[in-house]
């Protein structure tokens, strides 16, 4: 008799650390998706912070300028967004802020940008 309610311990035992385990897991996997889904939004926040302050640093350029700037003249004036540059530039083409013409430089191809005038 004891043996048997030794064995009926043992098992509300194991289940008992079994369910908790499996809580513990889940509550585990839900912190991991919260934290995957606010580094997510801290990312995308932060692309478009930059890419607003590349757009802001080559209108700069481009206001300074007298007509055409080139595409080196343009990457040089935006250097610290370098990584954002091609997202800046698509975004103000896109816009109608930019003009974007296609040149050919000593044999190499090539962009040179201005304001749109107006």
């Amino acid at each position: 008799m004891a043996g048997t309610l030794m064995d009926i311990s043992d098992r509300t035992r194991q289940s008992v650390v079994d369910t908790l385990r499996r809580a513990a897991a889940e509550r585990n996997r839900a912190r991991a998706e919260a934290d995957a889904e606010r580094a997510v939004i801290v990312a995308d926040r932060t692309d478009g912070a930059q890419t607003k302050k590349a757009c802001a640093a080559i209108m700069r350029c481009l206001h300074r300028a007298d007509g055409w700037v080139s595409q080196s003249d343009l990457r040089s004036a935006a250097r610290r967004y370098r990584d954002y540059l091609d997202d800046a530039v698509g975004r103000l083409a896109e816009a109608g802020q930019i003009e974007i013409e296609t040149v050919v430089y000593q044999g190499q191809q090539g962009r040179k940008y201005r304001r749109v005038p107006t």
